[in-house]
């Protein structure tokens, strides 16, 4: 007679794959899309207990393989961001709370069927849509939200749809998929275009500066010919016996030299 612990030792024998062996095309824009969400969201939940991911076979019931689905990009909080190669949900006692298809021509009507039933079925808080082309779905980016186990449109406002799971206003910008944070308004990006960001900023100081520098130069340089003026008028008028209540000539070729030496200094630290 077979007990409840064989049957438990029976369905861990069993395989669950890194793939389900259907290959699907991917068009570049699909691929570059697909990387992109999930490069945004791994920034932004970085050094949080936040599971980012995406195209992983994702195993919702256990002794069942083929009972599987493998979204683009999902998230899933309060869960150990560690390295997986796929995700068992009776394992983690998790469901992703929000989920993003890229649809393309190959994936448009199981994304709209099938596998949103699947992520309905599962308890997923949010399912967006996005079609980078927007030639196959209609309108070309959608989402849903669970509502009493069901999932209902998000109607968007000033065209955008707000995700009240992920703190973010989701928008398109032409066939650009925009992630804006609720609160500070600013733009989500993924770490290479932050660290790309910082390098532009860091560029646009050196150059602050620079113009700043040579204005300064400028103004020494016509500061040092007044004063060479001023010397030359001082030596006239002690030629001529001036007026000495003026800058004595040794106090003038004193500031001379302290200008001279302010502009040697700006032009160092240009180098």
């Amino acid at each position: 007679m077979s007990t409840a612990n064989d049957s438990l030792q029976w369905q861990d024998l069993i395989d669950y794959p890194e793939t389900d062996g259907h290959s699907v095309g991917e068009t570049d824009v699909h691929a570059e899309w697909t990387l992109r969400l999930r490069d945004i969201l791994k920034r932004r939940y970085r050094d949080q207990r936040v599971y980012v991911a995406g195209d992983m076979m994702l195993y919702y019931v256990r002794g069942y393989p083929s009972r599987s689905v493998a979204p683009d990009s999902f998230v899933v909080f309060d869960c150990e961001p560690r390295r997986r190669r796929v995700f068992k949900v009776w394992e983690e006692q998790r469901v992703p709370n929000v989920v993003f298809e890229v649809s393309s021509q190959s994936t448009c009507q199981n994304d709209l069927s099938s596998k949103l039933t699947i992520h309905e079925d599962l308890g997923v808080a949010e399912y967006f849509l996005y079609d980078p082309e927007a030639t196959y779905l209609d309108p070309p980016l959608q989402g849903y939200r669970l509502i009493n186990g069901i999932f209902t449109p998000i109607q968007p406002v000033a065209g955008r749809l707000d995700s009240q799971e992920l703190g973010v206003q989701i928008f398109r910008d032409g066939n650009d998929l925009v992630l804006v944070d609720t609160n500070s308004g600013k733009i989500c990006l993924t770490g290479e275009e932050v660290a790309e960001s910082k390098l532009q900023e860091r560029e646009r100081e050196l150059k602050q500066q620079e113009e700043k520098t040579k204005e300064q130069e400028l103004q020494l340089k016509e500061q040092e010919r007044k004063l060479k003026e001023q010397e030359r008028e001082m030596r006239k008028q002690e030629r001529n016996g001036g007026d000495r209540e003026r800058p004595t000539l040794s106090e003038i070729e004193a500031e001379i030299a302290s200008l001279s030496e302010e502009l040697a200094r700006l032009k160092a630290e240009q180098k």
